[in-house]
């Protein structure tokens, strides 16, 4: 098989998640290539069409902002539904998330975005690394190791299922709620202390004021 996974990757740790998704499928004997979305202005729509095309399964990785997908990632996404929607190509897709503390966009939000592409959501898996956006206080080195293992195994999971032809759909739960309300009000206005949104703040990198983060599209 082959699967091509297209990822952004902010401070490095959907980099990570993405490189090792390619070992693993790479040592099972199979293709995976993995393309920054940083060039795809570099990217014509002939050369992304037949990217897709070529493609068994299509990928988009990218780290989570508490309740949301970075702009870049939405952007792209939106992009590849306008070139692959009319040419009714029906592929797998599935989603690789990291995040620090919790992921509150879900795989529902995500098959939401890939509407009318032709593009099922076959899985949807959640790693989790460390946040080095808004935490003060690194993660201990050896509590880092000991969740890279654990998502080493997730992302062989994936690739298992991916090309067994089975779903796997992780990342329901009550967290979504918090990341529904994230969404309706991205800049956390949180002039009333009693918002439970104000809690969830620090989880969302926001406009005007994370502009590497939630604007960039050269992050490394």
């Amino acid at each position: 098989m082959n699967f091509t996974t297209f990822y952004f990757s902010g401070t490095g740790n959907t980099r990570w998640a993405v490189r090792e998704f390619a070992r693993i499928v790479g040592e099972k004997g199979h293709q995976a290539d993995v393309v920054s979305i940083d060039i795809q202005i570099s990217l014509t729509d002939v050369e992304l069409r037949g990217m897709i095309a070529q493609a068994d399964a299509i990928g988009f990785a990218n780290p989570i902002y508490g309740g949301d997908i970075p702009p870049i990632m939405r952007a792209f996404i939106s992009r590849v539904v306008g070139l692959v929607g009319p040419q009714k190509m029906a592929k797998s897709a599935y989603a690789i998330n990291t995040y620090g503390y919790v992921n509150a966009f879900g795989p529902t939000e995500m098959q939401k975005l890939l509407a009318g592409s032709g593009l099922t959501l076959s899985a949807y898996v959640n790693i989790r690394l460390c946040n080095n956006v808004t935490s003060s206080k690194p993660l201990d080195r050896a509590k880092l190791a000991k969740r890279m293992v654990k998502d080493q195994k997730e992302l062989e999971r994936l690739v298992d299922c991916l090309m067994a032809g089975r779903k796997r759909i992780k990342g329901h739960g009550p967290q979504l709620m918090i990341g529904a309300m994230i969404r309706k009000n991205p800049r956390g206005d949180c002039r009333i202390l009693s918002d439970p949104r104000c809690r969830w703040r620090q989880l969302y990198p926001l406009p005007g004021l994370c502009q590497q983060l939630s604007h960039c599209q050269h992050s490394a």
